[in-house]
């Protein structure tokens, strides 16, 4: 926010479209910093880094008179949020320091809103000499954004007029759209006693905060006043301020010709200028975007994105965990198959080594069997008579048997030889 210990002497909000003489492809926040830059060089006399006052940063002029900080940014549309703040030393009064504040909010790539602010502060500590008084004059520096070709400044519905405008039949029903635009974010002043209150001098003094129009003719006055609200009627030699609209039964002040006299012609034009140049209200202000502000935004926006980021994070870490979980799950069940299979095969191979030691059994007591019958049959016959079990079931004790009856046989022929 504005430093509270500076001393306002000229503030500005202005709405600032890009028109036809523009092409598309440029963009409005680039011309407007553009211009402020180009500006700030040419009104303090010095040379700054355009890179740092653009993009952001410190920075300083060569003799170091002028210094300042800038910061920019882009918000979610990605539109520029950008501010810069400079000061400079009076050339007349070495203890007063001008500051000078910018803010940008860029709304499409044709249009932006322009914070403006131009303050003071005396440092007094130790002096004894009085501050001089500031002069009512002009303030030069927002002149560019009213005369630059291709850019307009915007009020409501309508586009800024640079002069004071004179009231007359053909001006009339724009008066009354202007003073009943919802939109309008300054006041409209009607001047019906313009050999008083001069109003070219005046706009030059509230340029860019009120739009001034001026009549000489009673008779369209009257005609002004059937046309609008009761609260908005207008009377003779007076100074009427339609103020914006932000409420449903805004006020809006009426200073007569008596009134201006008693305050003074100077003292009231320096009243218009306190309310209206050199004062903000409470949504002005928190509107009002600073270096700190941008900052803010911008450490706001990358916090987001970390959170965003973490976000992202998480949902991955937490995806990751469920299919670590899901390939934990497979991996139990293909291991507790590959278990399953092991143990039905080793039961498998079990029973087939029991099927073939109990058919191994089997054939050893046939075996043993056989071999005690043929026994039994060699002593009962003592070697003679015997003859071979054709019936024999096992081929081995079947050529066994075979084979001792040739033995037996050869051996009788021989002892009958």
């Amino acid at each position: 926010m504005i430093e509270t210990s500076n001393i306002l002497v000229n503030k500005l909000t202005l709405n600032i479209q890009r028109n036809a003489q523009i092409p598309e492809q440029r963009d409005i926040a680039d011309i407007v910093k553009s211009l402020i830059f180009n500006r700030v060089c040419e009104c303090m006399q010095t040379q700054i880094d355009w890179r740092t006052f653009i993009w952001g940063g410190a920075f300083s002029g060569k003799d170091g008179s002028v210094n300042g900080i800038a910061a920019s940014a882009r918000n979610q549309e990605g539109f520029a949020i950008w501010a810069a703040c400079v000061n400079c030393k009076d050339e007349s009064m070495p203890r007063r320091h001008w500051k000078y504040y910018f803010g940008i909010r860029q709304r499409s790539q044709a249009e932006l809103t322009l914070s403006y602010a131009r303050c003071y502060c005396d440092h007094m500590a130790g002096s004894i000499i009085m501050a001089k008084p500031i002069s009512t004059i002009r303030d030069p520096f927002p002149d560019v954004f009213f005369y630059t070709p291709g850019i307009q400044c915007m009020c409501g519905k309508r586009v800024y007029s640079n002069t004071a405008i004179e009231l007359n039949k053909a001006t009339l029903p724009d008066f009354v759209d202007s003073v009943q635009d919802n939109t309008r974010n300054i006041p409209v002043i009607l001047i019906t006693c313009p050999d008083y209150i001069v109003p070219e001098p005046l706009m030059d003094q509230l340029q860019g905060n009120a739009i001034i129009y001026w009549c000489d003719n009673a008779e369209l006055i009257s005609r002004l006043n059937t046309l609008l609200p009761p609260n908005m009627k207008t009377p003779w030699d007076s100074v009427h301020v339609f103020i914006p609209i932000v409420s449903p039964k805004p006020f809006h002040p009426i200073y007569t010709y008596d009134d201006i006299y008693r305050m003074g012609r100077k003292d009231f034009i320096a009243g218009l200028l306190q309310a209206h140049c050199r004062s903000m209200h409470s949504e002005e202000r928190k509107g009002f975007l600073t270096v700190d502000d941008v900052i803010g935004i911008r450490t706001q926006y990358h916090i987001a994105q970390l959170t965003q980021q973490c976000k992202s994070q998480s949902a991955e870490i937490s995806r990751l965990r469920t299919d670590s979980k899901e390939q934990l799950q497979i991996v139990k069940a293909v291991s507790d198959e590959l278990e399953q299979l092991k143990s039905n095969s080793a039961e498998k191979q079990i029973q087939e080594y029991e099927e073939l030691l109990a058919a191994s059994m089997a054939e050893t007591d046939s075996l043993k069997k056989g071999i005690s019958s043929l026994s039994e049959r060699l002593f009962s016959t003592m070697g003679t008579g015997f003859r071979p079990d054709d019936t024999e079931s096992i081929p081995i004790l079947q050529e066994l048997s075979h084979a001792i009856y040739t033995v037996l046989a050869n051996a009788s022929s021989r002892k009958q030889r």
